[in-house]
């Protein structure tokens, strides 16, 4: 129903009596209103169906079929179930003005009718009537907003998520090409004899790499965001964890850090995707090694609890802020790039690609930090039945 001025409304009134007919429609219609009559009940659920009216003035007390009923069955069509009816009667008992509410009237006017009350009654409820029906246009245009903005929005993230494919896709082979000459620059005799040249090669070789880095992680994050199957094998954690952590103790005895590696005496299984969790491994054991100063130790432990297998790095390093904390897991969150007297190298996506791959895994990553005190990761990977996984496959 479309917004209208007031006193151009249509409305129905039904009453079995024709003076009663006459006298309200005379009124409505000296106030401007657009006035149709119905003498009993049928009639009007009729006329209600072919014109539409805004509102009905109804009466109670009519043959055959009785204003409570034709109330009712205006309410139970689709067609008349929104239009206001206002009970007009001669009744004035409290039974009888309950019962008028109860089967879908806004309104009561009692006889003998009062000018005034009649028009101030109906001019109230139409302009209820269209205040809501802005407001339900109102709401329908917001709706219709919000889709629209959220294809905007899903085109955008689409297009975007396509060029970074295509960049970081179409940015590894060049790449590459540098990485291999500045590698061939630096086997060669002519550079290695001369320290100006070779220090600008290994420059370039530092800063491909780098570049390779960020562009491989950043392809992996993607792949993992959109639509990444899962290879899950069931493995010997214990061992799997083992195997992964030995490479870092060269770079922790780096910086004489004491790096403990804590597993139950019997093995503990559990089922991952082995290429994603050893990028989890690596990320947080060499995270741990980055943000800790010298002579620090670094505890890495494993457990079994009700919900699953519990991977545990814990260091006593710079730590993080209550800030940084909320934000660790954001793609390309970066904290200070000094730490301590430390230079932090990064491309602030090793965190977000951890919480993607335990997020793949239907398990759960956790950090507590407290600054110059240390960090925990904790990362739970849930149990899982043979039949449960042979299900996904």
């Amino acid at each position: 129903m479309s917004k209208k001025d007031t006193y151009s409304a249509s409305i129905l009134i039904v009453d079995d009596e024709p003076n009663n007919l006459k006298v309200l429609h005379n009124l409505l219609t000296n106030h401007g209103y657009d006035v149709r009559a119905a003498r009993n009940g049928m009639a009007a659920i009729d006329a209600a169906l072919a014109t539409q009216p805004e509102l009905i003035l109804l009466d109670i007390k009519m043959p055959e079929l009785d204003g409570y009923e034709t109330c009712k069955r205006l309410k139970e069509d689709e067609k008349t179930r929104d239009i206001p009816i206002i009970f007009i009667s001669a009744l004035n008992n409290v039974v009888d003005i309950v019962e008028a509410f109860e089967v879908g009237g806004v309104d009561y006017i009692t006889k003998p009718i009062q000018f005034e009350e009649v028009l101030a009654r109906v001019k109230t409820h139409l302009t209820i009537l269209y205040q809501s029906d802005q407001l339900r246009n109102q709401a329908y245009h917001i709706e219709k907003m919000r889709e629209r903005d959220k294809r905007r929005h899903e085109q955008v993230s689409a297009m975007r998520d396509q060029f970074i494919q295509a960049a970081t896709h179409d940015l590894k082979s060049p790449i590459g090409i540098v990485m291999g000459y500045a590698d061939l620059l630096k086997r060669m005799d002519d550079v290695r004899s001369a320290p100006k040249v070779m220090d600008i090669v290994e420059h370039i070789s530092d800063a491909s790499d780098k570049m390779m880095t960020l562009v491989t992680d950043m392809m992996d994050i993607l792949q993992l965001q959109t639509a990444y199957n899962l290879d899950l094998r069931q493995v010997n954690f214990s061992e799997f964890l083992q195997q992964h952590v030995e490479p870092h103790y060269v770079k922790a005895q780096e910086h004489n850090m004491d790096m403990r590696l804590s597993i139950p005496a019997d093995p503990i299984h559990a089922w991952v995707d082995t290429s994603l969790m050893q990028r989890v491994v690596d990320n947080l054991v060499s995270n741990a090694i980055k943000y800790s100063p010298d002579n620090t130790p670094i505890t890495i432990s494993l457990r079994e609890n009700d919900h699953g297998t519990v991977l545990t790095v814990q260091d006593e390093g710079y730590g993080m802020s209550a800030e940084t904390i909320k934000k660790v897991f954001e793609p390309f969150y970066r904290g200070k790039k000094m730490v301590g007297d430390r230079y932090i190298e990064g491309t602030g996506l090793g965190l977000s690609i951890i919480a993607e791959i335990v997020h793949q895994h239907q398990g759960i990553v956790e950090v507590e930090s407290e600054l110059d005190k240390g960090s925990v990761f904790r990362v739970t990977i849930p149990k899982r039945e043979t039949k449960e996984v042979m299900q996904r496959i």
